[in-house]
């Protein structure tokens, strides 16, 4: 199951995430019930949810998630062989918000490292077609946790290692990150997007998406 994020005329429907369900629940510091690890809910307050739940770790269910093709995707992220670099905010149709250094207006991906490890992006892919995971290869980007990455969406990569060979369709479209191995680390797929209005996870790494007032590419959502 893949989160859907749909805003057209700037109404955010509700975001259905991957893996590990969507049911609704509550706040529940000691989340070790199979129901706590796999209902889309931070339960235990580590800013991840489901698997990625501190308290889940040995949970039945997440422990079958990690022999499947593609590993356990918590709430928030994908395989918990890499830590979560997240697609945190995106604009599909940037006409005045972000300039790129060429003083072009691209489409642009803001990715997040929710994790607490230095990640080096190298060998790490990013599409916008979940069914060609390995569109656009990653260059030695080193995010510290808690640090943001822009990427320019134009299918231009000429222009610089941080513009990648595929732009965003604001009619709707996908968004996958995946390890060197393939495996996935975050997928989303989003519908109509407005023009200079861009959608981001609030708070930054959660699996709540919002339409945002103002957009804040590079910094965080909150």
């Amino acid at each position: 199951m893949r989160p859907t994020l749909m805003a057209p005329m700037y109404l955010l429907f509700p975001l259905t995430l991957l893996a590990c369900g969507d049911k609704a629940g509550g706040f529940d510091s000691g989340a070790t019930v199979t129901e706590d690890c796999t209902d889309g809910v931070d339960n235990d307050g580590n800013g991840a949810a489901d698997c990625a739940d501190a308290a889940c770790a040995d949970d039945p269910a997440c422990a079958e998630d990690d022999d499947d093709e593609g590993g356990d995707s918590g709430g928030t992220g994908g395989n918990t062989d890499y830590p979560d670099v997240l697609v945190n905010e995106f604009m599909a149709s940037n006409a005045t918000t972000l300039q790129d250094v060429t003083g072009a207006w691209p489409d642009w991906i803001e990715l997040y490292n929710a994790s607490d490890e230095t990640v080096d992006l190298a060998g790490w892919f990013i599409t916008d077609n979940l069914d060609n995971q390995d569109k656009s290869e990653l260059p030695s980007f080193v995010l510290e946790p808690g640090e943001f990455l822009i990427l320019y969406a134009d299918d231009d990569q000429e222009d610089g290692e941080d513009h990648v060979n595929f732009s965003l369709d604001a009619a709707g479209e996908q968004i996958g990150i995946y390890g060197p191995d393939g495996s996935m680390v975050d997928e989303i797929e989003y519908g109509e997007q407005a023009t200079d209005v861009s959608m981001g996870r609030v708070p930054d790494g959660s699996s709540t998406w919002e339409v945002l007032d103002s957009a804040s590419p590079g910094s965080s959502n909150e």
